[in-house]
C-alpha cells in the first residue's frame, strides 16, 4: 500500500461487500461512482455492509445509463437524475 508512514496506521483496506468494520460505525458513509461495477449479488452484499456500519445517514451514487449516448454525456461531467414514475432530470455540466 503506497501512502505515507504517518497515515498506515488509519488505513484499513477491505472489501466493499464485507467492510472491516463494527456495526454502527461511521456517523456518514459516502459512496460514490463504486458500487455499480460490482457484480450483481456484490452490490446487494455492499449495500446491506454499508446500512450495517453506517449509525447515521449514507449517501450513495452510481453511473447508470440506459445507451452509449447517455454513457457518454455522463462520462463527459453531465448527471441524469430519475424520479420514478414521473420524470427525469438531464444536468448538464458544460456551459
Amino acid at each position: 500500500m503506497k501512502a505515507l508512514s504517518s497515515e498506515k496506521k488509519f488505513i484499513k483496506v477491505g472489501s466493499c461487500h464485507k467492510l472491516p468494520f463494527k456495526d454502527s460505525y461511521f456517523d456518514f458513509i459516502i459512496s460514490i461512482s463504486t458500487i455499480h461495477h460490482l457484480a450483481e449479488k456484490k452490490i446487494s452484499q455492499s449495500i446491506k455492509e454499508i446500512e450495517r456500519v453506517k449509525k447515521g445517514k449514507s449517501f450513495i451514487r452510481v453511473k447508470g445509463y440506459k445507451n452509449l449516448k447517455e454513457k457518454k454525456f455522463i462520462d463527459e461531467g453531465g448527471e441524469i437524475f430519475t424520479f420514478k414514475p414521473k420524470f427525469t432530470l438531464i444536468k448538464n455540466k458544460k456551459k
